[in-house]
């Protein structure tokens, strides 16, 4: 039951005071929603490669593409960025009249500077040959990253066609949340969960205040074959990015699901309704065959994506292009366009009429004087002033 309160006297006027703040987000555009439908998990943008293919932005159920391009490739020198192959591809992406999911990669694509900054660097060996990642909580690399997430937000976020940008940070593949190497091996140089939390909590500050407008999500992983690390940054992700924040399964088959990242999918399953959930495709039919996936193949693993509300797929260009699994994954995009999933609830909706606006502001004051359920806004089971800076908090996330 809901705490009741004693009316506050001028209430009204005291909150007026800081009233205005509710606006300083959507002052600067449209809150992005998250995106929905089918994307293509489609190859790199570099200088040799592009992300958004003329072929698949032409089908009608495809939604978008992921546009992947290297750290290093648009900041070549610390300090001075390069926008020439990213503004390139956004450029066809507007071009194609398709959508973007933005992913900045690291692992191998971090500058190479950074080392002879004094940035350390963790080798570690994968299939018998060295691999090389920069230690995730070392300060030259964190603030350097945060650097370039600063200027790549202020470039960028408010450009329509990016309707997601997927957070990263130097981890095995510059992508997904996975270390390389032992436990024991990174406890050698200082490894602790809550050190390795805390580098990430910077990335996702960091990208929070880059992009206000733009719904972030990250890749969840078990981080040396724990899920400890996942489950607290995804937590910290939903205290400080809101409604803006999801989770994404890079890994996603339903054999990976049901079978491989247990922990990691019931995450994914409570995103998928709390606020959104994404998955990409792990592997592709055409290339590796259906049996990869478990039952059913390509489409079983997409409708299992579907019975877990998820909205948002990213598929492989080589099945989205396969004149054979084409009306399968024609059928699946407009079952997935017509389905209601789940509905978040959305607390600073306080009137409930679907929309964000000043009306809201009205509703929780009388919903603050009149103790009714609709005032509590971090969650506390009471109704106090603090729920009305909570309010302020859920306005500017969006919903």
């Amino acid at each position: 039951m809901l705490t009741t309160h004693a009316p506050l006297r001028n209430l009204l006027a005291e909150l007026a005071m800081v009233g205005l703040a509710l606006f300083a987000s959507s002052a600067q555009g449209q809150i992005k929603l998250p995106p929905e439908g089918v994307f293509c998990s489609c190859p790199p943008t570099n200088g040799l490669s592009h992300s958004v293919l003329p072929e698949v932005a032409s089908l009608p159920y495809v939604d978008g593409t992921l546009l992947r391009i290297g750290w290093t490739t648009i900041e070549p020198t610390q300090g001075q960025y390069d926008w020439t192959v990213l503004d390139a591809e956004l450029a066809r992406a507007e071009l194609y009249d398709t959508d973007v999911a933005l992913s900045v990669v690291l692992g191998s694509q971090t500058p190479p500077w950074l080392e002879p900054l004094g940035a350390e660097v963790f080798e570690y060996d994968r299939f018998g040959s060295t691999e090389q990642l920069v230690v995730p909580w070392d300060p030259i690399l964190l603030d350097n990253l945060t650097a370039m997430i600063d200027k790549l937000g202020e470039r960028y976020d408010s450009n329509s066609r990016i309707k997601l940008v997927h957070m990263t940070h130097s981890t095995a593949n510059g992508f997904e949340m996975q270390l390389g190497g032992s436990l024991t091996d990174w406890q050698g140089i200082g490894y602790t969960t809550q050190r390795h939390v805390d580098s990430w909590k910077t990335v996702l500050d960091a990208y929070n205040d880059a992009f206000p407008l733009t719904p972030l999500d990250l890749d969840i992983h078990p981080v040396l074959q724990s899920d400890d690390v996942a489950i607290q940054i995804v937590d910290y992700g939903y205290s400080t990015i809101g409604n803006r924040f999801g989770v994404l399964a890079a890994w996603w088959t339903m054999h990976n699901a049901d079978d491989v990242y247990q922990g990691m999918n019931t995450i994914l399953a409570d995103a998928a309704c709390d606020t959104f959930a994404a998955v990409q495709v792990a592997r592709s039919e055409t290339v590796h065959g259906a049996d990869i996936f478990g039952d059913n193949g390509l489409e079983g693993t997409l409708y299992h994506a579907f019975d877990a509300n998820i909205g948002y797929l990213e598929i492989w260009n080589s099945d989205l292009l396969n004149p054979e699994l084409q009306p399968m994954i024609q059928t699946f995009a407009a079952d997935l366009a017509a389905a209601t999933g789940c509905t978040a609830i959305c607390l600073a909706d306080v009137n409930g009429d679907g929309l964000l606006s000043s009306t809201d502001f009205s509703a929780w004051i009388s919903a603050f004087n009149n103790s009714l359920p609709t005032c509590d806004q971090n969650g506390d089971g009471e109704c106090t002033p603090t729920d009305f800076s909570a309010w302020i908090g859920n306005y500017n996330a969006g919903c």
